[in-house]
């Protein structure tokens, strides 16, 4: 997407300072719509979690019903340990699981007996350590050091609140 041109209409430093204050309430409205969004937000959640807690109640009860009943009659699954009903199927799978009790440990036994082929291991470059680099430095392992100027600007909150109001939306 190409970049629009910024047409300037600011004349004075008095623009400026408009521009600060017309930002400061923008900002503030959005905060409160934000605020608003999220009451709601937390509102339905709140309100869909009393509703939804009696079914899992419910599901949770008729898995643990099953469960003990098809265990109980678990000579009727036949060979493929699994029995085809009209609404479904139950069955049993093997499952193999691996129970870690320290992953610290584990990683340092891991490491130092089977090697690291064995474990995930993430790298990335520490930029914090890099900057403390010098440029000659960071140019043999191809990283380039940018420097220039950003725009910053600071709001005045405090006197523009004064004035401002929550007029949400919500």
């Amino acid at each position: 997407m190409a970049r629009k041109k910024v047409v300037p209409t600011m004349k004075a430093w008095a623009d400026v300072d408009v521009a600060l204050r017309r930002i400061g309430f923008l900002r503030i409205e959005f905060d409160c719509i934000e605020d608003a969004m999220n009451g709601e937000i937390m509102r339905a959640k709140t309100s869909a979690a009393k509703k939804v807690e009696p079914l899992l109640a419910e599901i949770a009860r008729l898995e643990a019903e099953m469960q003990v009943f098809t265990e109980a009659h678990r000579e009727g699954l036949g060979a493929k340990q699994s029995l085809q009903l009209t609404f479904g199927t139950v069955s049993f799978r093997k499952s193999t699981r691996l129970i870690i009790s320290s992953v610290k440990k584990a990683v340092a036994q891991i490491r130092e007996k089977l090697g690291a082929s064995y474990l995930h291991i993430k790298e990335s470059p520490d930029k914090d350590a890099l900057d403390k680099l010098d440029d000659k430095t960071l140019a043999s392992v191809g990283v380039k050091r940018k420097s220039g100027e950003t725009f910053g600007y600071e709001v005045d909150y405090k006197k523009i609140s004064e004035e401002a109001a929550c007029n949400t939306m919500f």
